[in-house]
């Protein structure tokens, strides 16, 4: 969702910036609900209360809000979704590097399993989709679309060091989880906002907005989507001639995160 800005004063767009509009009172009076001075979430109020049109359904209403000089027009407090298509399709590329301090070679050489130099692509081994990625956590494309998902990716070693590096591998699939509250009222999924420039003469004034001159301008975009957290876990083992018991050395959780 993006929000062409100014500088400038509008009505509020959020509901703790609704206020009363009774038809005996006039338009920009001073209202008990608004307070001069206090910073609500479109920016500092001016005391006044105005009228603004907002959406219900397919309507366009009026109501009051409380006036704020800040960012005009304020971010809608209803998202509007325009959701990329395909994205199910997009690829991510895995590459992962283990290490068993505890652990060595008859020539003193740590352990490392390691497959982020020269590793070529492979699909269902270190490049997947999303939708694969998705589908090991019992999630769906469809599901997270419109307001993105925090999800949590482990990658498992359990390796037995008496043989080959080359045998030390991650379990598949990869444990995934959804770690978002799906069904909370207040807020879930993932999402993330950044400003960009304004291209062209910048937003245009609606009813109730007035911008300063030669005000400044942003473009103030909210954007959902999945953010899967990777962590990588697991277990080295080998026979050790100079113990009565095998030694084993436990990999404790690397966490990266990356979003799409």
């Amino acid at each position: 969702m993006r929000t062409e800005q100014a500088r400038g004063v509008c009505p509020g767009t959020h509901e703790d910036e609704a206020c009363a509009l009774p038809s005996g009172r006039h338009e920009g009076e001073a209202s008990t609900e608004c307070r001069e001075g206090a910073v609500s979430r479109s920016g500092a109020q001016t005391g006044r209360c105005v009228p603004a049109l907002f959406s219900l359904g397919d309507e366009e209403m009026t109501r009051g809000a409380c006036e704020v000089r800040g960012w005009c027009p304020g971010e809608p407090d209803a998202d509007a979704l325009a959701p990329l298509e395909n994205v199910g399709n997009f690829t991510v590329f895995l590459r992962t590097d283990v290490r068993f301090p505890g652990m060595r070679d008859k020539f003193g050489r740590t352990f490392d399993v390691t497959n982020a130099n020269g590793t070529e692509p492979t699909l269902g081994w270190n490049l997947f989709t999303l939708d694969e990625i998705l589908t090991m956590g019992g999630v769906s494309y469809e599901d997270v679309k419109a307001t993105g998902a925090d999800l949590q990716m482990n990658i498992y070693y359990d390796c037995d060091l008496d043989n080959a590096l080359e045998a030390c591998v991650p379990r598949m699939p990869f444990e995934v989880m959804r770690i978002d509250t799906a069904d909370s009222s207040l807020s879930h999924g993932y999402n993330a906002r950044w400003l960009s420039a304004v291209k062209g003469d910048g937003p245009k004034a609606s009813k109730g907005t007035k911008f300063d001159e030669n005000a400044d301008t942003r473009a103030l975009v909210k954007a959902s989507g999945p953010r899967i957290r990777v962590s990588i876990t697991g277990v080295g083992r080998r026979f050790d001639l100079e113990q009565p018991k095998n030694r084993s050395w436990r990999r404790d959780a690397k966490r990266r995160a990356f979003d799409l």
